[in-house]
């Protein structure tokens, strides 16, 4: 019983809601991200640092197109040397 109701108030929440005024054609939002992992020592691998950044354009009311770039971020170095 709990499930379906679970299940019925996601989807009553997605069909009502609307586009905010921001998400208008020609929109544009921009957003960056960064995460750091620190794997467990038995595993034999190094922590890391990743990033990336994200771009959406609204291209009509509804649809959007979006992209998303991401990597590691390359070990500082010491006196300049790599």
């Amino acid at each position: 019983m709990a499930c379906r109701i679970t299940r019925l108030a996601m989807v009553a929440s997605l069909v009502s809601a609307a586009p905010v005024v921001g998400q208008g054609t020609g929109a544009v939002e921009l957003g960056a991200f960064a995460r750091y992992t620190n794997f467990d020592n038995s595993l034999g691998m190094s922590s890391t640092v990743g990033a990336g950044g994200r771009v959406s354009v609204a291209l009509r009311p509804g649809s959007h197109s979006k992209s998303t770039c991401r990597g590691p971020v390359p070990p500082a170095t010491r006196g300049g040397a790599r």
